[in-house]
């Protein structure tokens, strides 16, 4: 993983500590990303301390539970992780996204998912009594 900037405050605080930008990472002399990441799971999980990472690298979105993806300056997806328990007693990792439907009824799908079907432009929409489906724009294949 790259370096990353550390930054904490405390509860009902305005104080706002931040370590230096290549204070974690590769370079840092001792502490890893690996360990941070670890320690705020920590916190989140048993102090119940809230933690906000801002980041372009996917390395880093896919070791928490909760990524919201901004594309455009909009909130477009969010993917929800969470570890389940198999039959066989093993801990496996779920993960399930989610397309933000803004006020105004507009979202944004993932481009990892158009583009294998050839999706731009326009989309086929068609509303079932339990869902919308969204389907490439075939006309010119007819």
């Amino acid at each position: 993983m790259a370096g990353a900037d550390v930054a904490n405050a405390e509860p009902n605080s305005t104080g706002l500590n931040r370590a230096e930008s290549n204070s974690v990472g590769p370079n840092s002399g001792g502490v890893n990303s690996a360990e941070v990441f670890g320690a705020l799971q920590i916190a989140n999980g048993e102090l119940g301390v809230t933690v906000l990472i801002v980041t372009h690298d996917p390395a880093v979105s896919s070791v928490v539970r909760r990524v919201v993806a901004i594309r455009d300056g909009r909130t477009s997806t969010e993917i929800h992780r969470e570890a389940v328990q198999t039959d066989d007693g093993e801990l496996a990792h779920h993960a399930i996204e989610y397309a933000v439907l803004d006020r105004a009824g507009r979202l944004q799908l993932p481009k990892e998912m158009t583009e294998p079907l050839g999706m731009h432009d326009l989309v086929r929409l068609e509303g079932e009594s339990d869902h919308i489906g969204v389907w490439p724009d075939d006309r010119e294949n007819q």
